[in-house]
């Protein structure tokens, strides 16, 4: 298996880091609708373009969380699974986890950044209302 491959499976077995970047994710891309950031995580070619897209998601992460939560009262989206607002965050440990992952060789940046992006943008357990 190749490195990155290997980094794939290792950030697979991390199941609670996976789902806190997926679900957040999910909401990113319901709430900003700003699929662009998708393509760059999926498409870094260095850990500093990684870097910059992981930023990106998070520094909107307030405003995320918090329309999130208005729309979620309103009834403009729909959370699935038992799932509340609040399960819809990402914390620094994942962060670190990811960055750690991110770092382990040349390849590592595109391989964690195509993973997470995938994941939250098929992520079924939320939904605007139409």
């Amino acid at each position: 298996m190749n490195d990155a491959a290997n980094i794939v499976k290792e950030l697979l077995s991390k199941e609670d880091i996976l789902n806190e970047w997926t679900r957040y994710l999910a909401a990113y891309r319901v709430i900003e609708g700003n699929l662009a950031l998708f393509d760059k995580l999926a498409r870094c070619r260095d850990f500093r373009e990684f870097e910059i897209a992981v930023y990106e998601a998070l520094r909107v992460k307030d405003r995320v969380k918090q329309k999130l939560r208005e729309n979620v009262k309103s009834q403009k989206i729909e959370l699935y699974g038992g799932l509340e607002p609040e399960h819809f965050d990402v914390g620094k440990e994942a962060l670190k986890s990811i960055m750690e992952l991110a770092t382990r060789n040349p390849q590592a940046p595109r391989a964690v950044g195509a993973l997470i992006a995938s994941l939250g943008l098929a992520y079924g357990g939320i939904k605007e209302v139409r």
